[in-house]
């Protein structure tokens, strides 16, 4: 087992009208999953993007949150604590955990 620092970040970006004009140019530094642009463009639009019927069937949750606030430094705090990966592999805060062998 092998856990280390994460210093891994990815390119991304956010653009058009609907971003506030002191959030343009700007570089973000926060934890933010794939998952989280559901969630995110859910709320932007005025949508729930809770899975009610997924729910009603005893599902769990959406694994998706709000990083809007994030997204446009209203928040320097990401709510995302941590990312699963694959089912080897977990990501959180600023630690990475990796079970087994890696091979690159």
């Amino acid at each position: 087992m092998q856990l280390r620092s994460v210093p891994s970040r990815a390119a991304a970006f956010v653009g058009g009208g609907f971003v506030p004009e002191p959030a343009r140019g700007t570089a973000v530094d926060g934890m933010i999953a794939i998952a989280d642009w559901y969630g995110t463009l859910a709320n932007l639009a005025g949508v729930d993007p809770t899975d009610h019927s997924a729910a009603e069937s005893g599902l769990p949750p959406i694994d998706s949150v709000d990083v809007w606030p994030l997204v446009i430094g209203e928040n320097t705090t990401s709510p995302r604590t941590e990312i699963l990966v694959t089912e080897t592999c977990l990501i959180q805060g600023d630690l990475k955990l990796i079970r087994g062998s890696v091979r690159y």
